[in-house]
């Protein structure tokens, strides 16, 4: 009984550790305008809001389980760090 309680807790763990849709959005907008704005500003004017927009992919990344959410922000630090003067 008791290893049904631990699968039963782990299972609703693991539904309840995703990151919402709007979070999701937003960080990608944020790596979106951020490109955008590479082809008119500095990079190193940029550098900054290119690191915060990582360390927030990595914070998320640390807070779902969910493969998808996991790619759709692997790609977007990886964009963040692809653009350059991202350290």
């Amino acid at each position: 009984m008791s290893a049904a309680h631990e699968s039963s807790e782990h299972a609703a763990a693991f539904e309840s550790a995703s990151v919402g849709p709007n979070a999701l959005e937003q960080i990608g907008e944020d790596v979106f305008r951020l490109a955008r704005a590479y082809l008119q500003a500095p990079p190193l004017s940029l550098l900054a809001e290119l690191i915060r927009v990582r360390d927030r992919a990595y914070w998320l990344l640390d807070r779902t389980r969910s493969p998808s959410q996991q790619r759709d922000l692997y790609l977007i630090a990886g964009q963040a760090c692809g653009l350059p003067g991202c350290t």
